[in-house]
């Protein structure tokens, strides 16, 4: 599709591509913004209610202005195919910086995991739960900020086709066992997909592992993770209780807001005190620029 003028902007070329579609980077022709196209995969198309929900869900997302939420500009359609145009997050997802770090530096740990819930807060004031929280969804820009992606686009598949698609390969480690048993979800399907990923950044591990994908969801749903020190004896032993109120199997024991997790890692900045004088977004800026000089 590369020089394909699609309604007012040009592909420049394809930046990713998994079970939900394409993802191109792309400049408007006449504003000379770069941004984003993420076309949606065929298999999405033939189920119309679902296409119309996501809609509403993106128009939603589009009145949220918030520095750790991805902006959407457009939602259209090119021959026949829908596409949301959005911001174009120049930087890294979280999948490749695990790619890259055993476990992330406790400072910068943290500081990812507050920005990821503070954007996350937001939506969920907004009544909208992402419901798709993985690595892959996190962008890290350059500048040290976060940006989540893809609200919404979980909502496409259904309970039984995402056990099987290739969709839940990058997904299965992050979805609440409440999911896994066919149960009604809310926004602490979202605090559970964070925890696992404040696990993951802190020991280099997934809490919930297994040979396959059965495995997995029997683990999520059954067993208890390992101890953040049994992993890495060097972490502060208070990062369990947030780890621990993150992944409570009975969601009645999660945190019941993400305020709570915000006031709570505060706390603990402010008592490790990491970096002091320094902003969360310069220290993550350094760091995501140390990645990219190995």
């Amino acid at each position: 599709m590369t020089d394909t003028i699609v309604n007012n902007y040009r592909i420049l070329t394809k930046i990713g591509e998994g079970g939900m579609g394409a993802v191109y980077l792309a400049e408007h022709v006449r504003l000379k913004r770069k941004a984003a196209l993420k076309f949606l995969s065929r298999e999405i198309l033939n189920d119309k209610e679902s296409l119309v929900r996501f809609e509403r869900e993106a128009l939603a997302i589009s009145a949220i202005n918030h520095p750790n939420i991805v902006t959407i500009y457009d939602i259209d359609a090119f021959e026949d195919v829908p596409y949301i145009a959005m911001e174009y997050v120049d930087g890294f997802s979280l999948k490749s910086l695990f790619g890259s770090q055993s476990n992330l530096p406790v400072d910068i740990a943290i500081h990812l995991q507050y920005q990821i819930a503070q954007g996350l807060l937001r939506t969920h004031q907004a009544s909208i739960v992402h419901r798709d929280i993985k690595p892959a969804n996190i962008m890290v820009s350059r500048e040290g900020y976060i940006k989540i992606l893809d609200f919404g686009l979980a909502k496409l598949m259904d309970a039984s086709r995402i056990t099987r698609s290739e969709h839940t390969l990058g997904t299965v480690h992050y979805i609440a066992p409440e999911m896994y048993l066919g149960n009604s979800t809310d926004h602490r399907a979202d605090i559970w997909g964070i925890g696992v990923l404040f696990y993951q950044m802190l020991t280099g591990a997934l809490p919930f592992e297994g040979s396959n994908m059965h495995k997995v969801m029997f683990s999520v749903v059954n067993k208890s993770p390992v101890p953040l020190q049994g992993k890495n004896p060097d972490l502060p032993t208070e990062l369990q209780g947030i780890i621990d109120k993150c992944l409570a199997k009975d969601r009645e024991y999660r945190y019941k807001s993400l305020i709570e997790m915000v006031e709570d890692l505060v706390a603990l900045s402010m008592q490790l005190m990491t970096s002091p004088g320094v902003s969360l977004e310069t220290q993550v800026a350094k760091f995501v620029k140390s990645i990219e000089a190995e």
